[in-house]
């Protein structure tokens, strides 16, 4: 539970977070490389816009949201 909800209650931010992870969850996932994260979760949100998975309204309010990371 990194944001302390289900699945199902997460943001778009949040999703892409988590999804970036995936790629390499021991590196990313370390709270010393949160800027690596970040920048992943980044990458993820901009391959939403590009698939049409999500407006670029919503990725740029996504690449602002602060995450709270429990």
């Amino acid at each position: 539970h990194y944001f302390s909800k289900h699945a199902d209650q997460l943001t778009l931010s949040e999703s892409a977070f988590l999804a970036g992870l995936l790629k390499a969850p021991s590196k990313l996932s370390q709270r010393q490389n949160r800027a690596k994260a970040v920048e992943r979760q980044h990458e993820i949100l901009d391959d939403m816009q590009e698939y049409r998975l999500a407006t670029a309204r919503e990725v740029a309010a996504a690449k602002t949201q602060k995450l709270t990371l429990n």
